[in-house]
């Protein structure tokens, strides 16, 4: 299309011919690359991450597959980066649904003393709700609304030092 010839090794490609029309090829080469592979990388909130990344890496294989592109969660610290990489029509499309996904999702934090954590995930001193009513009738039920809170749909409870994190999408977006 340019009139060059244009010859190709593992590492270079050569362009041979007047000078615009290398100048040219050159230009149409590189975008041609660019359009080929490209990776974008996208902060995200590493709890909202991992719900993002579903059960056993479910939703994020089917975004991968949906938008032909390859996704990652890596954890930097406490913090998470989604990495996406692809031609970069699909990683554009990919990042618009996880942009969609981020805007549609509360995140609440809320803290909770050691010894509640304790109880609410098991280990030494966890509910076992002793005797009728009293204090073993109270702590049952709390267990009971803290199973059905994990139980819902579209909620993911994740531990965290200090207390819990909720994670939903949000009814009012």
């Amino acid at each position: 299309d340019h009139k060059v010839l244009c010859v190709a090794t593992k590492s270079e490609i050569l362009l041979y011919g007047a000078s615009a029309a290398a100048t040219a090829a050159e230009k149409a080469v590189l975008k041609a690359l660019d359009d080929a592979s490209s990776e974008l990388k996208v902060d995200i909130d590493l709890e909202l991450g991992r719900v993002f990344v579903g059960p056993g890496g479910s939703s994020i294989r089917k975004l991968e597959t949906d938008t032909k592109t390859q996704i990652k969660l890596n954890t930097l610290g406490d913090k998470g980066q989604l990495l996406i990489r692809g031609p970069k029509e699909a990683v554009d499309k990919c990042k618009k649904e996880v942009d969609k996904f981020i805007k549609g999702q509360t995140l609440e934090t809320v803290s909770l003393e050691a010894d509640v954590m304790t109880k609410l995930f098991g280990g030494k001193g966890a509910a076992k709700g002793t005797g009728k009513g009293g204090k073993g009738q109270a702590q049952r039920e709390v267990f009971q609304k803290w199973q059905e809170v994990r139980d819902m749909p579209g909620v993911s409870v994740s531990r965290k030092e200090g207390g819990v994190v909720l994670i939903g999408a949000d009814k009012k977006k």
